[in-house]
């Protein structure tokens, strides 16, 4: 989960007004998100550093038509208080990202 207002929710805006998944399958392409990975940044708690590719390929024969690696250090936190039974449903963990600092893209 996002926190509302947070600088994660602006960066996942800005993500989405680039690299729209809805328009793209208008289009006939499909994006998935591969190989990502997560892993704690030692001596600094709620800190984790994440890698992922972002796949985009064509829906009708499958070709790749582009991909990017991401890298960014990632803000969260577990919220366990008020959790309604959706919010249980949605994410168990109670795992909330705070603040997303982009530190490479590659294609």
């Amino acid at each position: 989960m996002i926190g509302a207002g947070s600088d994660a929710e602006r960066y996942a805006k800005n993500y989405y007004a680039a690299v729209n998944p809805y328009t793209d399958s208008a289009k006939g392409m499909k994006l998935e998100v591969k190989f990502a990975h997560v892993s704690t940044v030692v001596g600094m708690t709620g800190k984790f550093e994440a890698h992922w590719t972002d796949v985009v390929s064509n829906v009708r024969t499958g070709q790749e038509m582009g991909r990017r690696n991401y890298s960014a250090y990632i803000d969260a936190t577990s919220v366990p208080g008020a959790r309604s039974e959706q919010n249980v449903h949605d994410n168990p963990g109670g795992v909330v990202i705070t603040h997303v600092e982009q530190f490479g893209v590659t294609q």
